[in-house]
């Protein structure tokens, strides 16, 4: 079923997705046609921007490393809605300045 894909997914990226309800889709259509790219220096990885989602992808582009989102909107509506953050510690909403921005 996923051998067409163009790309593998990290068990990193499939965590956090499962965690975000983030749908195959959405990650695929991510990838494959993205509004944004761009080199993440924070990173180290391309950052594939579609919708509410952005994607580390690998250097040599074969591989989502994580998914994140896309807008400082999203990071503070899933920081607020609690529940189980699978080990990631919880930050205030106010200092959100480590996120990754979507550029207007």
């Amino acid at each position: 079923m996923t051998d067409d894909l163009p790309f593998t997914v990290s068990h990193h990226a499939l965590d956090r997705a499962l965690e975000m309800n983030v749908t195959g889709a959405e990650i695929r259509a991510g990838f494959e046609h993205p509004t944004d790219v761009r080199w993440s220096l924070k990173h180290q990885a391309w950052c594939y921007t579609r919708g509410r989602i952005s994607l580390d992808v690998s250097e040599d582009r074969t591989t989502v490393i994580t998914v994140l989102w896309a807008s400082q909107h999203d990071w503070r509506a899933d920081y607020a809605r609690g529940g189980d953050l699978s080990g990631r510690e919880r930050r205030a909403t106010d200092d959100m300045k480590h996120l990754p921005r979507r550029r207007t």
